[in-house]
């Protein structure tokens, strides 16, 4: 392969012997620059860190000089001279810079050079060469040019300038170069040819000369804008790709484990799972891709059509190298023009993308800031030569004419949002996921149902716009579609059909019909071609015709056995052999492709990378991604900060101004330790934020965007504002109240081992998270580590005393590093350390005061046979699946009231408005919207993605979040009543949110339960549950768990599920249903829409919305609400027989006619649509002036009349009477077991609580081993009740999120929808809780209870009663720490901020408990607080129960030695002083030496913290009304903040 670049042979000596004069005069300017400050700084005392600083500067200069000079011995042409000044550029001189900037000397010295260089300049240099350099070249025409990868024949310096020094390299070289005559050519000599196939007018219509930048002139900016980089470099960076795959075949293991985990079966499966690692048997082995063959040229998109389980997804995830959970035979062969497939998804990862169903991304970003890291991340490091274009402003282009391709410009300010966040439409999320793929412009895309959630419109665009792309760029793309319209269809170049894993055809689409009409199956009447390919391989829905052969293909291998034996397949695998031998693996084109992928990537890279850009340049676009995450959710951050601030003056006044003398060094001791100690442990509860990001940086990693450390580098640093401020805030205020020592070097010290702490601290607990695969899993272990760093920091226990088996620990305890500094910053002076030494080791003896179907174990698949991987290891098969054909065959099974005579409609809306507020203002989203809904009747809602459907649903069933709605609503008199309305309608929502826990049946029998009126009976519910499973062909996994996406039900089950559970309640009055059909195949979609036909024509009134609906479903509904995208009325009327009202009235008021074979939604879509071809026309004015209009206000009034004054009394109906369904006690009843059950089934859950509770009270007892009843053993055992209390902050973490997750299913589903009150949902997850926390209770008493030695020291008649009491107070302490947590949470936005301030609060807790300072020891101000806090009365009762009321034996190095008077004894010495301190000699009669035991009794120690062991009931008692106010605060704020305010409105609705 000819390089793209090329040298005429007489330039290249010239070249480099300019080469090697620069690099050496560029060390004699080094030598220079380091050597004038040198000079100037020679007579000050400089620092060593100053001279080291200088030292490594010179060293760099003088490597990467020599470095530079060994690349020119190499240099072969002008590619390698230009990567060798790239590499020396990036290497050197950012290194230097950085370096010198932080020099202040230095920074003086170039600031002063550089200001005089401006002065004393008196214009630009005139050379001609100078000003190639420098400026833009214009087009020549000479021939003898030098073309280099940057077009231009000498290095320039990158961009920014650090503190001056590249300027001053720069004129440097160019004083030097305007005496090199050899090269001083002209502008004119130096030519800019373009490529032969260049259209040069098409260039220059793009690209703004003046600007460099692109002009927007199309829709398709972005595909045309990549075209016309290609053609700047001659086509030299374009990737062109194709593929070819034969006897591809995939599997997977599954094994008899493949049920439910459980937290009883969890031990056996993991058991399991071990067994079959050891024998080498991961199980029995199940296909899922039978032998597939395609062949895909350069520039062609492949369809890949199938139903939901047919391996579709697999077959797109094997293509793209995202081979986890399955494998791919050793003799599949795939070729991608002539790279292997190892290496294609190793080395050039990033060009094989694939993009799932599913949207992932952060939800506080915007829709514009989610785009710039793609874009800058994939941007090449060859921009467009001939302007300029930097990096930076090519990855702004790119992704402002992506957004603009993608009709996103409006959204890019707005939060993409997700089922939580508040953002921007499920359509717009959609298009921002394709967007992402599209900047990073690979030439190899697989795009897995990338559609669903658009209107038909926008699909069709997209689909456009990628055709566009692989034709122009030479690149593929592999799509799936579960609804494609005949336009979509006729897109692609290729089709291929799999069924059942199979492969049933593969060739051109205008063939694949013919193939199978010729094999005897019937295609439909105004059926598309993509739609009748899908129905065949659907056996009630396929048609064959009589006498043919088609009526004995029956299975999915037969279809493949057909297949096989067909002339078609033939020529396909002549195709691939003829394709094999043109690429044959590893050959030149190989070469060439990393040739490309050399000149895009930086020069850092290593050749075999994935990545475009170098790790520092990853990190800074992650760091500035970060920040913006941070700013576009500050509360957690400020919150933080604003609570430690608050703690640290809390703990400043605990110690305001000590004194400094030696009363004050156990009160310092505590201060530090309990210091250091936060700010270790503040990153223990990043955690909960850290795993929100783990799927967003999972994805990126696939598109090889960075690399996972880089976002691990970049979190750090984008934390260190916020850690700085955190510890500048916590620190600062008490350092100085509490008096510690006030100079500049102390506190500096001081605050530098805070700081350092903190990072130390949040490093350990990201990598226990980064280690963990799930984050209920990483906490345990992290709560273990923290333990064993506050025991084993010197502190707690003493050295001296610590038990060898654990004793090492302290030596890789950074606590205890930390600790004894600061205790020797706080205790020292510079020339005191030996003193200061001892002193820290004594100090602390003195203070020793962490898409598989499931099923329940039991139950069986019906149907049951492993197939795809999109189900995993078990899929299920549905022979009894009932579709299309035979839906008719259904008798109607639900009985609904008639609609009233005299009322024609059950409800309709008028004038309706809805008004949000943004940054910019009042926002208007709905404008003047009315319509009505006649009971029988299907009425759809359509619109272009964003126009407001979604929002007019939430409207009109009364669930808008927030905002001011206008306008009236009207419903019939006999539904009238204040909760009537809620409890008549059915809302299935877009997002299928559902308890990932719960089965298919339980999910719907609740639903049953809680909103069917009183009137039926349970068994009248459950019989009605199984009518619903019948009908919507449920009965294959009905017993199946709901799961997760990608482990449960795939996307068609769960949207069944989503619509059962609201057909579950019997609406009475109305059915809501948003996107019913999103994400659902043709046949499954026609199901649906034939059920709620059905269900129409049995009385109900329903109003859905739909994007995509293909002509055959659009025919169903009978009604048509189309909203413009600005949110106002377009039309609503009859839709007509095959859609001739609608039609009628669009062509007569100028709209293009109909083609008849055009689909009418998108013919719709099309021509209303702000890219349609009739998008001059206003039709909301239009339809505002329209006879139509002018009828349906005349309507309108009639209806409402009606509704409002019936002529005929109606029935009254009491359901609306009460809120919800059924009473309070049902409610608790059936919510308490469903949430045991949820728990049993997270075993993930149950046993991170467990071992957490486990591990961490048996290594504090085994720390604490058998303490002995001397004091020392005293206050051991005090600090080992102390650091029980301190599990909670590992408990918290385990408990918000959990409790979080359920009120999130609770307010955005459960609640609008009346299924259960409030109190009912905080209650039944108290009640549920409780069997858990009573199991942690039992674990903590018996691994902490007996090592730590309690009972040694009791007496055998009160040692069972003392030992239960301190069994109750666990068990109480596991009972607060639930009810906090959860009252905590109760008001807050997310769980993360719930955590930390929970957190928080437990540190107060700990401060004002009374162990670390003692109630005497504190300020009067603050006695209230130990009185008020929860942990005073657990340590005090479990201290006083465990060890009150016992005799001490003082150890020998405890007791106190000195001679009594002459002619005394040391009883008679002492008997005064004995009488009120207390002690006990241990020889009364000597009169040598008295020896005297401090402490005679336990109690006398206790007193001092204020432990009496007479209160222990009484503390017990107090415990429990602690947890019994949690409650009653939960419930409380729960109605304060979470309860829905009023939606403002501007008119009344009735």
């Amino acid at each position: 392969m000819q390089s793209a670049t090329c040298f005429p042979r007489d330039n290249y000596t010239k070249t480099l012997g300019l080469t090697i004069l620069i690099t050496i005069l560029d060390i004699l300017s080094d030598i220079l620059i380091a050597s004038i400050p040198i000079l100037i700084l020679k007579k000050s005392q400089m620092k060593l860190s100053q001279k080291m600083s200088l030292a490594l500067f010179l060293c760099l200069s003088i490597v990467m000089a020599l470095f530079a000079l060994a690349r020119c011995a190499g240099i072969k042409d002008g590619s390698d001279i230009d990567y060798m000044w790239e590499m020396y550029w990036q290497y050197m001189e950012g290194c230097i810079a950085c370096i010198m900037a932080s020099i202040t000397p230095f920074r003086t010295l170039f600031t002063s050079l550089l200001s005089r260089s401006s002065r004393e300049k008196a214009g630009p240099p005139s050379n001609t060469f100078i000003e190639h350099i420098l400026k833009r070249r214009k087009k020549a025409n000479s021939q003898d040019w030098i073309e280099m990868n940057d077009q231009q024949s000498l290095p320039r310096p990158p961009g920014a300038l650090l503190s001056g020094l590249r300027t001053f390299r720069l004129c440097v070289l160019v004083a030097i170069l305007s005496i090199f005559g050899p090269l001083n050519t002209t502008m004119d000599s130096i030519p800019n040819e373009r490529p032969p196939n260049c259209d040069e007018d098409v260039i220059e219509s793009l690209i703004d000369l003046e600007t460099g930048f692109p002009s927007v002139s199309t829709s398709f900016h972005h595909e045309i804008f990549a075209q016309a980089i290609d053609e700047k470099y001659g086509g030299s960076l374009r990737r062109c790709a194709s593929l070819a795959c034969q006897n591809v075949n995939v599997y997977g293991y599954g094994s008899s484990t493949d049920y439910q985990k459980t937290f009883a079966n969890y031990p056996i499966a993991k058991l399991g799972d071990v067994a079959n690692f050891v024998t080498g048997k991961p199980g029995s082995k199940t296909e899922i891709i039978h032998n597939f063959d395609g062949l895909v040229e350069a520039g062609q998109m492949l369809l890949v059509l199938g139903r939901p389980g047919s391996g579709c997804s697999t077959l797109l995830k094997t293509l793209a190298g995202q081979t986890d959970g399955f494998e791919v035979s050793q003799k599949s062969v795939i070729n991608y023009q002539g790279i292997p497939m190892k290496t294609m998804h190793s080395e050039f990862r990033g060009e094989c993308t694939y993009h799932a169903e599913s949207d992932v991304h952060f939800p506080h970003l915007t829709v514009g800031q989610t785009l710039e890291l793609p874009a800058q991340a994939r941007a090449p490091r060859l921009v467009l030569n001939s302007n300029e274009i930097k990096r930076a402003a090519y990855a702004r282009e790119s992704k402002d004419a992506t957004l603009l391709a993608l009709n996103l410009s409006s959204a890019v300010d707005t939060k993409i949002g997700n089922e939580f966040v508040q953002g921007v439409s499920g359509g717009q999320r959609k298009r921002a996921s394709i967007a992402e793929i599209m900047v990073g412009d690979s030439p190899f895309q697989c795009w897995d149902n990338s559609t669903r959630g658009l209107d038909s419109a926008n699909a069709f665009e997209f689909l456009k716009a990628l055709r566009e792309s692989t034709r122009k760029k030479g690149s593929i793309a592999i799509v799936t579609l579960y609804q494609a319209s005949q336009d979509m269809y006729d897109t692609f170049d290729k089709i291929t059909l799999l069924y059942e894993g199979h492969q049933v055809f593969f060739g051109n689409p205008w063939d694949a019909k013919d193939y199978f009409v010729k094999l005897g199956f019937i295609c439909a009447e105004r059926t598309t071609t993509g739609n009748f390919l899908t129905s065949i391989t659907n056996p009630v829905a396929r048609i064959t015709a009589e006498e043919t052969s088609a009526r004995f293909l029956r299975s999915s291998r037969d279809f493949a056995d057909t297949w096989d034996r067909s002339k078609q397949k033939q020529h396909l695998l002549k195709e691939i052999k003829v394709y094999h031998e043109k690429f044959p693996v590893s050959s030149t084109e190989l070469a060439q492709f990393r040739t490309i992928r050399r000149a895009q990537k930086q020069l850092l890279i290593r050749r075999g990378s994935p990545y475009t850009v170098d790790i520092f340049k990853q990190i800074r676009i992650c760091v500035v991604r970060g920040i913006q995450v941070i700013r576009n959710d500050f509360a957690p951050p400020i919150s933080n900060i604003i609570g430690n601030v608050i703690m640290s003056v809390i703990l400043g006044s605990m110690f305001f101004n000590m004194s400094e003398t030696t009363d004050s060094f156990f009160g310092r001791s505590v201060l530090l330790f309990f210091t250091i100690l936060l700010n270790t442990f503040l990153g223990a509860f990043e955690g909960v934020a850290l795993w929100e990001k783990r799927a967003v940086v999972e994805k990126h990693f696939r598109l090889a965007l960075y690399h996972p450390a880089a976002e691990a580098i970049s979190s750090l640093l984008c934390d260190l504002p916020n850690k700085f401020l955190l510890t500048l805030g916590f620190n600062l205020p008490f350092y100085f109240m509490a008096n510690l020592r006030r100079t500049p070097t102390a506190f500096f010290t001081f605050y530098l081992f805070a700081f350092v702490g903190l990072v130390t601290g949040s490093m350990i607990f990201r990598t226990i998270g980064a280690m963990s695969r799930t984050l209920t899993s990483s906490i345990a272990p992290g709560a273990i580590f923290i333990l064993m760093l506050v025991i084993y920091s010197g502190f707690v226990i003493p050295v001296t005393d610590m038990h060898p088996w654990l004793r090492w620990f302290a030596y890789i305890d950074p606590v205890s590093y930390a600790f004894e500094s600061l205790m020797i910053n706080e205790a020292c002076s510079e020339t005191q350390l030996t003193f200061c030494y001892s002193a820290a080791e004594y100090i602390p003896l003195q203070g020793s005061k962490g898409e598989v179907l499931l099923f329940p174990r039991g139950h069986i698949a019906i149907g049951a046979d492993p197939t795809d991987e999109e189900s995993e290891i078990i899929h299920e098969r549905y022979p009894g699946v009932q579709e299309r054909k035979n839906m008719e065959e259904f008798e109607a099974i639900m009985e609904y009231p008639p609609p009233s005579p005299d009322a024609n409609v059950s409800f309709l809306w008028k004038d309706i408005t809805y008004d949000i507020s943004t940054s910019q203002g009042p926002k208007r989203i709905l404008n003047g919207i009315q319509g009505w809904i006649q009971p029988g009747s299907l009425t759809v809602v359509m619109g272009c993605s964003g126009a407001g459907k979604t929002t007019l649903l939430n409207v009109l069933a009364k669930r808008a979040p927030q905002g001011v709605i206008g306008g009236e609503a009207v419903i019939g008199a006999q539904h009238k009543g204040e909760h009537s309305f809620a409890r008549k309608v059915g809302y299935a929502q877009q997002n299928d949110i559902h308890l990932s826990t719960s089965t298919v049946r339980e999910a719907l029998e609740l639903s049953a339960q809680l909103r069917q009126s009183r009137r039926f009976s349970t068994i009248e519910r459950k019989a009605y549950v199984d009518e619903i499973v019948r009908i919507l062909d449920m009965a294959a996994f009905v017993d199946a768990i709901i799961g997760i996406p990608g482990e449960g039900l795939n996307v068609e089950q769960r949207k069944k599920v989503t619509i059962g559970v609201e057909l579950a309640a019997r609406p009475d009055l109305l059915t809501f249903l948003d996107e019913p059909t999103s994400g659902l195949d043709s046949n499954t979609a026609w199901a649906i829409c034939t059920l709620l036909r059905r269900l129409a024509n049995g009385g109900q009134a329903i109003l859905c919305t739909i994007h995509q609906p293909s002509g055959d479903l659009f025919q169903m509904f009978d009604r048509l609400l189309l909203l413009a995208e600005d949110g106002r009325q377009i039309y609503f009327g009859d839709i007509g027989y095959q859609s001739s009202t609608l039609i009628e009235y669009f062509e007569r008021h100028g709209a293009r006619k109909c083609r008849d074979h055009e689909n009418p939604a998108e013919w719709l879509l099309e021509i209303t649509s702000a890219e349609g071809h009739a998008a001059v026309l206003d039709w909301s004015n239009i339809w505002q002036r329209s006879r139509e209009k002018q009828k349906n206000d005349q309507q309108l009034e009639n209806f409402k009349d009606s509704l409002e004054n019936p002529s005929v009394p109606m029935e009254h109906n009491t359901d609306g009477e009460t809120e919800f369904a059924t009473d309070f006690l049902t409610q608790l009843k059936l919510l308490t077991k469903r949430n045991i059950v949820h728990d049993w089934r997270m075993p993930s859950y149950l046993y991170s609580k467990f071992f957490l509770a486990l591990g961490g009270a048996f290594l504090n007892g085994v720390s604490f081993w058998h303490s002995q009843n001397n004091i020392q053993g005293v206050q051991n055992q005090i600090f080992s009740a102390f650091l029980i209390m301190t599990l909670y902050g590992s408990i918290v973490q385990l408990i918000i999120p959990q409790y979080f997750e359920n009120r999130e299913l609770y307010e955005i589903r459960e609640r609008p929808s009346k299924l259960y009150s409030w109190p009912a949902f905080i209650l039944s997850n108290f009640i549920a809780e409780i069997p858990w926390q009573t199991i942690m209770a039992v674990l903590i008493f018996i691994a902490w209870y007996f090592p730590i030695g309690f009972s040694l020291h009791m007496t055998q008649e009160d040692v069972n009663s003392r030992s239960a009491l301190v069994f109750l107070f666990i068990w109480s302490f596991m009972m607060w720490s639930l009810t906090f947590s959860q009252m905590v949470v109760t008001a807050l936005p997310s769980a993360a901020l719930g955590v930390n301030i929970a957190s928080l609060l437990h540190s107060l807790s700990l401060i004002f408990c009374g162990v670390l300072v003692p109630p005497s020891a504190l300020p009067h101000f603050w006695i209230w607080m130990v009185r008020v806090t929860p942990l005073t009365y657990f340590v005090g009762g479990i201290i006083s129960t465990g060890i009150g009321n016992s005799e001490i034996s003082c150890s020998s190095k405890e007791l106190v030695s000195f001679r009594p008077p002459t002619g005394l004894t040391c009883q008679e010495y002492l008997a005064e002083y004995m009488s009120y301190a207390g002690g006990n000699l241990l020889d009364p009669t000597a009169q040598d030496t008295c020896q005297l035991c401090p402490a005679s009794s336990t109690d006398a120690l206790l007193s001092a913290l204020g432990i009496f062991y007479s209160e222990r009931w009484r503390n017990f008692g107090i415990s429990l009304v602690f947890s019994v106010f949690n409650v009653l605060g939960t419930l409380l704020l729960y109605w304060l903040f979470r309860l829905p305010k009023r939606t403002g409105r501007s008119n009344s609705s009735k």
